[in-house]
């Protein structure tokens, strides 16, 4: 256990206590690798975690996040900042096969715009198999639009930490939502950590919005060290927001030249800042900055260029 580990503060202890809840906390203060079973969040708490002001004012910041189905329910969830703390602040959600028809692509869009109330929307975030859902809303020209992260096991234990925190609020008016907090459980018959696949809709766009948006700049500065530590010149596509950075790794180049080309295409498809920064060693500094030069790209290096004797 974690108290075996002499190296350890008791600070860094109690904060990892303070972090984990439910099989998390059993397997990774205590020790115990026990099967993930019951409620996905235990320790969701109505009293804890709901909050019954139903405005949308005073929030500095807005996120949309979207789990999408045809057949099966579509949820998304208004996310608003205020005081460090991000508070669902309505839901909208539509099940085909309870209603007995489907909506299309552009039938769900407009319900989006509707959702907005025309706040300032950063980005909405949607489950990354709806294809033609976020084709639709870049055609449109309106909302920025990014893949949310999708691994499901992480995503959990991330909201679970969230929700330990009280980073995340759930609005009285978020009826869905709270429902499905009540019904959301583990797979017991699955060999990995799985939750079933039922009432998990605004659970997964819950899910999304946690593992795109609410990155700590903690994790952030732990990736740009990675990066640093390369042997080879990598580009990452970040957004900067007052939760943390979001990123996007550009992983198909073979050279310098094709990261460059391939992370510009990256920056224009998420509507990034075209202004960008490279961050890598000395030698390095010098061959980015000709070859981003003969491409036309604009931007700053992080550090000085390394200086060739005479």
């Amino acid at each position: 256990t974690m108290d075996d580990n002499p190296s350890l503060s008791k600070e860094i202890k109690n904060r990892y206590k303070s972090l984990y809840s439910g099989v998390f906390f059993e397997r990774f203060v205590l020790g115990k690798w026990c099967a993930a079973e019951g409620l996905v969040y235990p320790n969701f708490n109505e009293q804890k975690h709901v909050f019954d002001d139903e405005t949308t004012d005073g929030f500095s910041e807005y996120y949309l996040s979207c789990d999408y189905g045809t057949v099966n329910p579509t949820s998304f969830g208004l996310w608003g900042l205020y005081d460090g703390v991000w508070y669902r602040a309505d839901e909208y959600y539509y099940s085909s096969r309870e209603q007995g028809r489907q909506k299309t692509d552009e039938e769900y869009y407009s319900h989006l715009c509707e959702f907005t109330y025309g706040l300032n929307i950063e980005a909405v975030i949607v489950d990354p198999s709806a294809a033609s859902f976020m084709e639709c809303i870049r055609r449109e020209g309106k909302f920025r639009v990014i893949p949310a992260k999708n691994n499901v096991a992480d995503g959990i234990r991330k909201v679970s930490e969230k929700l330990k925190t009280k980073k995340i609020i759930i609005g009285s008016s978020c009826t869905d939502t709270l429902r499905e907090f009540s019904q959301y459980r583990w797979d017991t018959g699955s060999v990995n950590d799985t939750p079933r696949k039922e009432y998990d809709h605004a659970m997964d766009d819950m899910r999304y919005f946690v593992s795109t948006v609410l990155k700590t700049k903690e994790e952030g500065f732990a990736a740009m060290m990675a990066l640093a530590e390369s042997d080879d010149l990598q580009i990452v596509v970040s957004n900067t927001t007052e939760a943390g950075i979001v990123f996007r790794a550009e992983d198909k180049a073979t050279d310098t030249k094709e990261n460059f080309a391939f992370s510009m295409q990256l920056i224009g498809q998420n509507g990034l800042n075209p202004d960008i920064a490279v961050v890598t060693d000395g030698f390095h500094q010098f061959r980015a900055k000709l070859i981003a030069q003969k491409q036309g790209v604009s931007g700053k290096l992080g550090a000085e260029c390394f200086r060739f004797p005479a």
